[in-house]
């Protein structure tokens, strides 16, 4: 998969965003986004539905998206050399959609409740037989 993703690791964690290198067009200029980018989008809807190692894409090939942290440099030693290109800043490059998939609230419900439901149940598991025992021998 080569789009940036979300991925579901495991019960215990939230979500996972991931994302490899690929290519942005601006139109005019096509841009190397690297693999070690920032990606800030909200968790879409579906995530809700898949089961744990399975992935839902986040951002599509065609799908329009922000860049963020990039500054125009110019590159080269002499006036005949020299160019202006758009390079990565020091804070890094964000990748993001330009249209939300979700709501913040919905973001944070979605990441959270499967994390939420399981430490529930460990909670029951550890927990239960001693509530069990003091309900049972009356004693407060």
């Amino acid at each position: 998969m080569t789009n940036p993703y979300l991925q579901i690791t495991s019960w215990l964690r939230g979500p996972r965003l991931w994302m490899r290198s690929f290519v942005a067009s601006t139109g005019g200029e096509q841009l190397r986004i690297p693999s070690g980018a920032n990606l800030a989008t909200a968790v879409p809807r579906i995530s809700s539905a898949i089961r744990t190692g399975e992935a839902v894409v986040v951002i599509g090939k065609a799908d329009p998206i922000v860049l963020g942290g990039l500054v125009e440099c110019d590159v080269g030693d002499s006036p005949f050399r020299a160019t202006r290109m758009t390079m990565p800043g020091p804070g890094g490059i964000v990748v993001g959609r330009t249209e939300p998939i979700s709501t913040p609230v919905e973001t944070m419900l979605l990441t959270a409740w499967r994390p939420c439901v399981a430490y529930l149940l460990i909670l029951l598991a550890i927990a239960g037989p001693s509530l069990i025992g003091l309900v049972v021998s009356g004693k407060p």
